[in-house]
């Protein structure tokens, strides 16, 4: 008991505030409690059973499929497929108006040759074209066989334009 005492009169000199403060029980239990306890615990189970079993019903096909549409609105992922739409349409767009420029380029070089093959000399043609890789053209250029080819195939009127 002595020990108690001590320990009181250092509370009080350390605080008194604190030293002051009741030793009293501020709960208290209201009237009937634990009498209607078991009964206000029964009710919350037979809820959250009633609860639980409308939540475990499967919903229709549709309320499944509306569902994931309506996640796929939601903002970040609605930016991304826009974003990805605006990308492909771009790229779709580019591909077909270069395709067109290229196109026309084509055409009109190759209207331009046929108006004015007679203006080509035909050395400078040959040395223009361009072949996949070097040893076919040593191998086809380089043997004599490869020119009677080429003279065989030419008509006379086409040597003497040659020549």
């Amino acid at each position: 008991m002595d020990n108690k005492k001590d320990i009181k009169d250092e509370l009080k000199g350390l605080s008194p505030l604190l030293s002051g403060i009741k030793k009293d029980n501020a709960f208290k239990v209201p009237k009937d409690y634990f009498k209607s306890l078991p009964d206000k615990v029964l009710e919350q189970v037979q809820v959250t059973k009633n609860i639980t079993e409308k939540a475990t019903d499967q919903p229709s096909w549709l309320n499944r499929l509306i569902e994931n549409i309506a996640v796929l609105f939601q903002p970040k992922y609605a930016v991304g497929f826009a974003t990805a739409l605006i990308l492909i349409v771009a790229a779709v767009y580019i591909n077909q108006n270069s395709g067109d420029q290229l196109n026309d380029s084509n055409l009109f070089v190759s209207q331009y040759i046929e108006e004015n093959i007679d203006d080509f000399d035909a050395e400078l043609l040959w040395e223009a074209s361009v072949f996949e890789n070097d040893d076919e053209l040593e191998d086809d250029t380089g043997s004599d066989e490869f020119f009677d080819e080429l003279i065989d195939e030419l008509n006379d009127d086409e040597l003497e334009m040659l020549l």
